[in-house]
């Protein structure tokens, strides 16, 4: 019989200007969002974790040097060969990962298997990279409201892309299989939106498609 278990910690920004994290679920159920405002000014994240199996407890760490922070949330699983480590049964883990609002954020997200929900819209993006495997992902970018650069790395599950009509967005997509767009202008490999302006800063998506569907719309 396996032993299953929660936990929770919360994490206070320590003086850092802004953040560097890192992400790594490999099978799961991962939400990621915004934290409350009532959380406080002087904190950064609040982490939920469900998880099937004591050794499949997240690990977590964040410091701070000089101003910047670096935090690290990673399933506590054995590697193999490639991005992914090999999975064995079909084991449950659920993950809430809610970063504050306000803080400059380079975020890189790794999920392999089951679904992410990640409204990141409301987030101080300044990068963000996202690498996908076989799970079902859902990206709400549709709140974000300055230019930043975005990489995705889409996998073999289905891919739900939402952007903001409001803010300028270029899309580059190469050699995609299974591609809907919705509200854009397609140049070639390039979609723009209709607050795009030559010239002026804009949000840039830059999507390697995988075998999976893949539907980009905005609000």
């Amino acid at each position: 019989m396996t032993e299953s278990g929660r936990s929770n910690r919360s994490i206070r920004l320590q003086g850092a200007k802004e953040v560097q994290a890192r992400v790594r679920m490999y099978k799961g159920h991962l939400v990621l969002g915004p934290l409350a405002s009532s959380a406080g000014s002087d904190m950064l994240l609040r982490a939920d974790y469900h998880f099937e199996t004591p050794v499949r407890r997240p690990e977590l760490a964040y410091e701070v040097d000089e101003g910047q922070g670096y935090f690290i949330a990673e399933q506590n699983e054995v590697p193999t060969i490639g991005v992914f480590p090999k999975q064995s049964g079909d084991l449950w883990n659920r993950w809430q990962l809610h970063i504050a609002p306000q803080v400059p954020l380079d975020l890189e997200v790794v999920f392999g298997e089951g679904a992410a929900e990640l409204d990141l819209g409301a987030l101080s993006l300044e990068k963000l990279r996202l690498t996908l495997g076989r799970g079902r992902a859902e990206v709400d970018l549709s709140r974000l409201r300055k230019p930043a650069t975005v990489s995705i790395h889409a996998g073999e599950g289905a891919l739900s892309l939402r952007l903001s009509k409001n803010l300028a967005t270029v899309v580059s997509v190469k050699k995609a299989e299974a591609l809907s767009v919705k509200g854009f202008r397609k140049e070639g490999d390039l979609y723009y939106n209709a607050s795009y302006k030559e010239g002026s800063a804009y949000l840039y998506v830059n999507l390697t498609p995988g075998k999976g569907q893949i539907q980009i719309s905005q609000d």
